[in-house]
């Protein structure tokens, strides 16, 4: 006899058992007693299941549109200001420095750009602007050096009244000014009328090593003069072409 054969006489005799099996009498009553005691199980309807599964659904759409709302506001103002001419600091390329692209009416030559700076606001100016300013342009040097041209200009208006400041830079040196109606308080260092002003007195009285810093007096302003790199005559030579020394025009 093979195995399937016997594993298939086993199963007909195991069911022929099966079926003729009777519990004994306490055993049954057990059963009937445990199944009439038996709660129903509830089931519920199927129009409430169908209801309360379409509010699911609209809850996670609902919550799935909030997602995707910043994003979409996002890519929107990223369109306007492209559009605009502004590049945002994060849509700034990776590695790239971040960068603001101004629009083509605040890039126009020679409008002038106001600004916040300290206590008041600060106009970029030109020289030939500098120069003509009232009482502070007199002392606004024409010219540092030939390799030393104007970088910066910018008048403020603070709360103690209008100051004029102005770097000069080239390759190897340097020139600070700032100019307003009075010296800042405290200041300690040389302090000239334009006719006590020469090489000599800059270099004995000025001069810190590379340095030589200053300053000018006049009726109408004061002015505080800090040159890198310049020797005491260069430095002459630049603070007399203001037009406090009939140097400069106006």
């Amino acid at each position: 006899m093979t195995e399937r054969e016997w594993e298939e006489r086993f199963r007909r005799a195991y069911c022929a058992d099966a079926a003729s099996w009777q519990p004994d009498r306490s055993v049954r009553e057990k059963l009937l007693r445990r199944l009439e005691r038996r709660t129903p199980r509830r089931s519920f309807p199927l129009k409430q299941v169908v209801a309360a599964c379409c509010c699911l659904a609209i809850v996670a759409a609902a919550a799935f549109g909030l997602r995707l709302l910043p994003a979409a506001e996002e890519q929107t103002s990223g369109a306007a200001g492209a559009a605009n001419g502004v590049v945002l600091p994060d849509q700034a390329l990776d590695g790239e420095p971040q960068a603001a692209a101004y629009s083509a009416e605040t890039m126009m030559d020679g409008a002038a750009r106001i600004e916040t700076q300290g206590n008041g606001a600060a106009q970029s100016l030109t020289l030939e602007e500098s120069l003509a300013v009232p009482a502070l342009g007199s002392l606004v040097p024409a010219q540092a050096a030939e390799d030393c041209p104007l970088e910066t200009a910018s008048l403020v208006q603070g709360e103690t009244g209008e100051s004029l400041t102005l770097r000069f830079a080239g390759d190897a040196r340097a020139l600070e000014v700032t100019i307003a109606a009075a010296l800042p308080d405290g200041w300690q260092g040389s302090v000239f009328a334009p006719e006590d002003l020469s090489a000599e007195a800059l270099e004995t009285a000025a001069a810190t090593g590379s340095t030589l810093s200053f300053a000018v007096q006049t009726d109408e302003a004061a002015a505080v003069f800090t040159f890198e790199g310049f020797s005491p005559a260069d430095a002459l030579a630049a603070v007399e072409s203001a037009r406090a020394f009939d140097g400069g025009t106006p």
